[in-house]
């Protein structure tokens, strides 16, 4: 039996069609549909005029982006825009013209045009001076509102066609009820496949495939923490150790990726700036390598050997001791400096005049010795010593190569962002335009596009939606 099924929250004009199922509903008409209420489709609404609605397949709007930042929202990255290109591996070229006409400075103008004002961290992440996601949200939302959109939640998008006049659009509330809606322009700012419960679940790229012949990459967990075997540090869970590089190894074959930045110790795996940077490169049965220190390991062996002078001089042990009367010598490492005639790094340690042996800075156990020697936490270095059996020589290679099998990677649930997506060769870059259909427009993480952590991933999704708006808007 055929049922007339009433649009709620739509607007302009119905008319009657008829789904697969051989249910009767309404279509509700409009200049352009958005499918996506987060961050690339407000933005998107946010500059466009004219009747307009936004499809949202959950209850709540902008659900991502008020997670963003942890909350705080990192919008950006401060610096020249050309730095940026990098940052998206590959399709850092493909992205270039949209990010360099609406750029990190022309986003941060935009947001102080419209009274929020954006603070810059050490790292150069850009935050809105509130700290407060929610007031970007807000923005864009009312922004979007006052142009003549409208947001409609709980609408799960499942079908897309395209007739000579409208494409139309048709979705399916939580209770099952469908509902029909059609426009002359259509924006797909769905989403990836990260942190499904916001309701980027990947859906769409099976809807746009099956309807349309837009065609996707592989998809994978990107910016997301990595679990090993026998992870030694669940005990220092909350300490941050800066400027370590870390690459990822295949189970035969070259080194993968090497990156370089802060990690996390979590209670049950490593996260971290430059451990959720590098995710996207790792797989189960990979190699995880960590050097704490950015030095070799001879370096860090010798450094920690109490046999051996480590300085930034190049005598020999004899060579000091020939020319050292220990009788008029006082017990410290600047007043020897100043005898034997050289200039040492005085985090090298002391001297002991009667062994002619070196004491590592900060005391005489290996823990305090790596501590001091090389500025690390004093629980992380009581941790190694103790895995090194006291060892300087194991100590320098836990760290300089502490080596994990990586047993999995963190998946949707737990990925920032979703790597791969709508190939983008597919689209002309300048206007995200599907190139064998004008009227359609893919935005944010739904392409082929992902950034490292640090605000790289929002500057796409605010670049790719104001170039397709301005498009839009020319027409």
């Amino acid at each position: 039996m055929k049922q007339n099924t009433n649009i709620n929250n739509s607007t302009g004009t119905a008319a009657e069609i008829t789904l697969h199922d051989d249910t009767l509903v309404n279509t509700a008409y409009s200049d352009t549909i958005i499918i996506g209420a987060g961050a690339a489709g407000l933005m998107c609404a946010a500059n466009l005029h004219g009747s307009g609605i936004i499809l949202e397949a959950t209850s709540r709007i902008g659900t991502k982006l008020l997670m963003s930042g942890n909350g705080h929202c990192n919008i950006t990255h401060a610096g020249s825009i050309k730095d940026f290109l990098s940052c998206y591996g590959s399709a850092g070229r493909s992205i270039r013209k949209i990010l360099y006409k609406y750029s990190n400075d022309d986003l941060i103008g935009y947001l102080e045009s419209h009274g929020i004002k954006t603070i810059t961290s050490e790292e150069n992440r850009v935050f809105p001076e509130s700290m407060c996601a929610q007031d970007i949200r807000d923005l864009l939302l009312s922004e979007a509102e006052s142009h003549g959109f409208k947001v409609i939640t709980n609408r799960k998008v499942v079908d897309v066609k395209h007739d000579s006049e409208y494409i139309t659009v048709l979705a399916t509330a939580p209770d099952g009820q469908a509902f029909s809606y059609a426009a002359k322009h259509l924006v797909v700012a769905a989403g990836g496949r990260s942190y499904p419960r916001s309701g980027s679940d990947g859906s769409m790229y099976d809807v746009l495939s099956a309807s349309l012949g837009i065609e996707h990459t592989t998809l994978q967990p990107s910016l997301a923490p990595l679990s090993v075997a026998d992870y030694p540090y669940g005990e220092l869970a909350g300490i941050s150790i800066d400027n370590i590089s870390v690459s990822i190894y295949p189970k035969v074959g070259r080194r993968l990726a090497q990156l370089s930045g802060s990690v996390l110790l979590t209670h049950e795996n490593f996260s971290g700036p430059v451990i959720l940077n590098a995710s996207k490169y790792a797989e189960a049965g990979s190699y995880l390598v960590l050097n704490y220190l950015g030095i070799s390991r001879e370096e860090a062996a010798d450094r920690l050997n109490p046999d051996t002078f480590a300085g930034t001089c190049g005598d020999s042990k004899a060579d000091i001791l020939n020319r050292v009367n220990y009788t008029d010598c006082d017990s410290s490492a600047e007043s020897l400096n100043q005898k034997i005639g050289v200039s040492c790094d005085r985090r090298a340690g002391s001297f002991n005049q009667k062994t002619g042996k070196r004491i590592p800075a900060g005391g005489g156990d290996l823990a305090t010795g790596i501590s001091s020697e090389f500025a690390l936490p004093r629980r992380f270095a009581k941790l190694v010593a103790k895995r090194a059996a006291g060892s300087h020589k194991k100590a320098a290679v836990l760290l300089t190569e502490d080596r994990f099998e990586i047993e999995s990677r963190g998946d949707f649930d737990k990925a920032m962002v979703t790597a791969g997506g709508l190939r983008l060769e597919q689209f002309d870059c300048k206007s995200m335009q599907l190139k064998s259909d004008p009227e359609i427009y893919c935005i944010g993480e739904i392409l082929d596009v992902d950034g490292i952590t640090g605000g790289y991933n929002l500057q796409f999704a605010w670049s790719s939606a104001r170039a397709a708006a301005a498009s839009i808007s020319e027409k």
